[in-house]
């Protein structure tokens, strides 16, 4: 899968960027996880990036989708705080 950033520069979906900002909102949060919270939250978001593309595996998503869906994969699994924190951390990011 591809990822249009906000430059609009298109780059390959790198789960261990993900995987790094969700720690670095955790550890933002005051909130540790563990591996297997990371693996169950890397399942759900790849389960909801390929129900989202299941019609157009090739299609380039948008690093905002993106963030939306590690959003809402956190709400899913329990982890409201570090949701907060993860858009928190990214607002601030972008702005």
């Amino acid at each position: 899968m591809k990822v249009r950033k906000r430059n609009g520069f298109i780059y390959d979906f790198e789960v261990n960027k993900i995987k790094t900002s969700i720690l670095n909102s955790a550890l933002n949060a005051n909130i540790s996880l563990t591996d297997s919270d990371i693996k169950s939250l890397i399942n759900e978001i790849l389960y909801i990036i390929n129900n989202i593309h299941k019609n157009n595996p090739s299609r380039v998503t948008s690093a905002y989708e993106l963030k939306g869906i590690v959003y809402c994969a956190l709400v899913n699994e329990g982890f409201k705080d570090i949701a907060t924190s993860y858009m928190d951390t990214n607002f601030r990011k972008y702005s």
